[in-house]
């Protein structure tokens, strides 16, 4: 009876291994992916805020002098001032990129947690919980990741645009006023 016990837990001893190792490939693929994703999406995120600083730096330095401005006519220092706020308000389109981004990456960082706990359980030979499952969830936030890297690069283009456009109505509209 006690070699069967003995041959028991050896035998429950080796299965474990076996399943954690019989996960090794995906886990490593994860990893790399998830590793990949993170610098992906950090990295736009990055770019996105850089252009929104540069934005807002071209509008500060399209300014009229406030002599300049002062002579100019009531409705020419409304216009310049109406286009100023257009210029400015432009940079909406960069703040709600920056909210999702900024949403996508909380939400990022909570299942990575996930991955640290695969991989470290990989190299512990020992997985909790429903390994498969774990990763597929894993593997579809990927996939999110990468569609939604694409949508917010479309979005960032078209605010990029829609700054660029107001830009150069307020810096012509300043041109013609002041000369």
């Amino acid at each position: 009876m006690k070699n069967l016990i003995v041959l028991l837990l050896l035998a429950s001893i080796f299965s474990c291994t076996n399943g954690v190792e019989s996960h090794r490939a995906s886990i490593e693929e994860l990893a790399t992916n998830w590793a990949a994703a993170t610098t992906s999406v950090t990295d736009f995120g990055a770019s996105v805020q850089a252009a929104a600083t540069a934005q807002t730096e071209k509008v500060a330095a399209m300014a009229i002098d406030e002599a300049a401005f002062a002579k100019l006519k009531p409705e020419q220092q409304t216009q310049v001032t109406d286009a100023k706020m257009a210029a400015e308000a432009a940079t909406s389109g960069f703040t709600s990129i920056l909210s999702e981004v900024g949403t996508f990456v909380s939400d990022w960082t909570t299942k990575g947690a996930k991955v640290t706990a695969l991989t470290e359980g990989l190299a512990a030979g020992k997985i909790e919980g429903d390994v498969t499952a774990q990763i597929a969830e894993l593997t579809g936030m990927i996939t999110d990741a990468t569609g939604s890297l694409e949508t917010w690069k479309t979005a960032l283009s078209a605010a990029q645009a829609t700054c660029d456009s107001s830009n150069e109505s307020l810096s012509a509209l300043i041109a013609s006023l002041v000369k």
